[in-house]
């Protein structure tokens, strides 16, 4: 069963328990009830936010199956933000996971489709997936001063010698497919190493071109996430998104974090 259906609501690939009047994600927040929801245990059972790396078809297929068959139900970025808004109370006992996958890395453009499309054909379930992507696109944007719109489409979103990543009509793809694309940052950097400056803006830059690729997709960008590269967090850092309108943000590693911030630094599971 989808979870629309538990709340008897229009099934939409995107917008999964998308708040009725005001978008899940343009409430004003409450860190007070936020705090609240996180805390709570038995009756209200927080999603789990699962993440991803390297993977294979065969791995994202099994997982998603395993947690199906257990009883959990698939939630959108949205969902999650109107959960996080006081707007969406989940029923009581009623466990989810949200899928994210960092990097942008190739192998996960594959195995995720593949995985998705088979849980959709075999058992009815859209499973909305949060790629956090890289936006380096071997520099032709900050050295050649290329638009995104003529960046070829076979660019790799980042280039480390070392692993291989989604190309720029492939992110564009899974938008369109009704995935959501989060905010990495441009170089990959751990920012707390790095100068206020400097990773203020290349955490903006980041932002701005995964609104560049939503643009070229066609596609309505309905909610603003950020995952923060190894995981590096501060107080400054996490200020600043605050301040510049994400919606929530996700670390790895559980934190000791303010809570007037919280949703700006949560934790995930990590898989692989």
């Amino acid at each position: 069963m989808n979870i629309e259906q538990l709340f008897n609501k229009k099934v939409d690939r995107r917008n999964f328990l998308k708040a009725s009047g005001t978008a899940a994600g343009m409430a004003v927040f409450n860190p007070i009830k936020i705090g609240r929801f996180l805390e709570k245990s038995a009756e209200l059972i927080p999603p789990t936010i699962v993440m991803y790396h390297e993977v294979t078809y065969e791995f994202v297929r099994n997982d998603f199956v395993s947690r199906l068959q257990k009883g959990e139900i698939p939630i959108s970025p949205e969902t999650y933000i109107g959960i996080l808004n006081g707007e969406i109370e989940l029923p009581k006992g009623l466990t989810t996971f949200m899928p994210t996958a960092d990097d942008g890395r190739l192998s996960q453009y594959d195995s995720f489709r593949r995985a998705v499309d088979y849980v959709q054909r075999e058992r009815g379930i859209f499973i909305p997936v949060t790629f956090f992507v890289l936006t380096m696109f071997n520099k032709l944007i900050d050295e050649k001063n290329m638009s995104m719109e003529d960046i070829p489409d076979d660019t790799p979103c980042f280039n480390d010698g070392v692993n291989n990543y989604m190309a720029k009509v492939q992110i564009i793809q899974l938008i369109k497919d009704g995935h959501t694309i989060g905010n990495h940052g441009v170089n990959h950097w751990f920012w707390p190493s790095k100068t206020e400056l400097n990773r203020n803006i290349d955490i903006d830059q980041g932002d701005e071109r995964i609104q560049q690729l939503y643009d070229i997709a066609g596609v309505k960008r309905n909610c603003k996430l950020i995952a923060y590269p190894f995981g590096g967090v501060t107080t400054g850092i996490l200020n600043r998104v605050s301040e510049q309108g994400y919606d929530c943000g996700f670390i790895t590693d559980p934190q000791e974090i303010d809570a007037s911030l919280k949703r700006f630094a949560i934790s995930r599971t990590r898989l692989s």
